[in-house]
């Protein structure tokens, strides 16, 4: 079977789609059907959605821990909406007024933006805590427009625009690129809204680099050829009626259609990282919460674009990346604090990746740069779980703390 030579993979749906095209042209099979699928779960997940109800949504679970070992409430707000995302600021009770601002961008990558529960966690209270909160295409209306990568780098700039300036912003997994690409047309027009610093975390920035096999093989297909079968059509009953997506359980009902129960979910293990070696209790926790058999649509436009220009084309890593009309020039930037952030045993976004970063800002100074590779961190663990926690988190806040004060001099 083809997907067993799958090695590392690309950022989430994008691996999976992958892996299950290559499946499906295999096998000669058509798109899944829910009767094929062998794990209730998913069964229960895909047929519910397929009547038209919309997935289980996964709650924040975010805490501030005090000095003497309790927890405060953290209340939620929202500070900017469109069809598309909800912008949502974070009060823990208590909290300094002149807190530093922080945008959190979560990818868009089928998983609930809760996911980066335990990131926005470790940065409270210290921080003024923003994060974009995405819709699950199903809910998008049709009216509301395409939803592409043009429209991807737009939402993040109207989220920074509703924070204000002096902010640092944080790009996770499927969502680093857009953040650099951003703040590189930003430093370009000498923009008020440029950030203070961004924090790059396990994302494919130079998808060249430590190269997947089913990166090579989207690099080296004709565009369609992978993602035509995996795209479906929102049915009637669900406000985004008549959208086009990739839709979250495609990749779990492929694989449980094609194994046993006990092989899909071993397979879908070995894919993702998510249940073996170091992160696998927080891979665990995911599974517990519903947050890897409830996943999210993602807009076709985007998952199409995203694996042209980031798998096939690397156009940003590139120059050749054009934004809002400009192509974006990493080299501008200059006064932005950078840092890269990658898990030793990630197979989502390996090494160097990331850290490609740093060869396309050769104008930021070195004292205003950090690359570091967490040992025996997989992909999840890179911001959320133990290794978060403990290690990566703490120098993260230490590099914002560093950016902030002298930013503010």
């Amino acid at each position: 079977m083809i997907s067993c030579l799958a090695g590392r993979l690309p950022w989430g749906p994008l691996s999976m789609s992958i892996d299950i095209a290559l499946d499906l042209a295999w096998r000669g099979q058509a798109a899944f059907a829910p009767h094929a699928l062998t794990h209730a779960g998913m069964a229960m997940s895909a047929l519910t959605r397929s009547l038209g109800a919309p997935a289980p949504q996964s709650a924040w679970q975010v805490t501030v821990t005090d000095r003497g070992g309790g927890e405060r409430p953290v209340s939620i707000e929202s500070v900017y909406e469109s069809p598309f995302q909800q912008v949502i600021r974070f009060l823990p009770d208590d909290a300094k007024v002149d807190r530093p601002p922080v945008l959190l961008v979560a990818p868009i990558s089928g998983h609930h933006p809760s996911v980066l529960s335990d990131t926005v966690s470790v940065l409270l209270p210290e921080y003024d805590v923003h994060a974009t909160e995405w819709r699950d295409a199903a809910d998008i209306p049709s009216a509301a427009g395409r939803f592409g990568l043009a429209e991807f780098h737009a939402e993040i700039l109207a989220a920074l625009g509703a924070i204000g300036p002096n902010a640092a912003v944080m790009g996770v997994s499927q969502s680093v690129p857009a953040v650099l690409a951003i703040t590189a047309l930003l430093a370009e027009r000498e923009d008020r809204l440029t950030p203070q610093a961004i924090i790059l975390l396990a994302g494919p920035i130079d998808a060249r680099v430590a190269e997947t096999l089913p990166g090579a093989l989207a690099r080296l297909s004709p565009p369609g050829l992978m993602e035509a079968p995996l795209l479906r059509m929102v049915g009637p009953g669900r406000p985004g009626a008549g959208r086009l997506v990739y839709p979250g359980e495609t990749h779990l009902a492929a694989l449980s259609a094609m194994k046993p129960t006990r092989m899909a979910w071993a397979q879908l293990a070995a894919l993702t990282g998510l249940l073996v070696g170091p992160d696998a209790p927080e891979a665990r926790d995911l599974m517990e919460r519903g947050e890897v058999q409830n996943l999210l649509d993602v807009p076709a436009e985007l998952f199409v674009e995203t694996l042209d220009a980031v798998f096939r084309r690397h156009l940003l890593a590139k120059g050749a990346l054009d934004l809002d009309g400009r192509v974006i020039r990493p080299e501008a930037i200059r006064d932005t604090w950078l840092m890269t952030v990658e898990g030793e045993d990630d197979t989502a976004a390996p090494p160097g990746q990331t850290s490609a970063a740093h060869l396309l800002c050769p104008a930021i100074p070195a004292e205003r740069r950090r690359a570091i590779v967490a040992p025996r961190t997989a992909h999840f663990g890179v911001f959320r779980g133990p290794s978060w926690r403990e290690r990566i988190g703490p120098e993260v806040k230490a590099f914002l703390d560093l950016s902030m004060a002298v930013s503010s001099r």
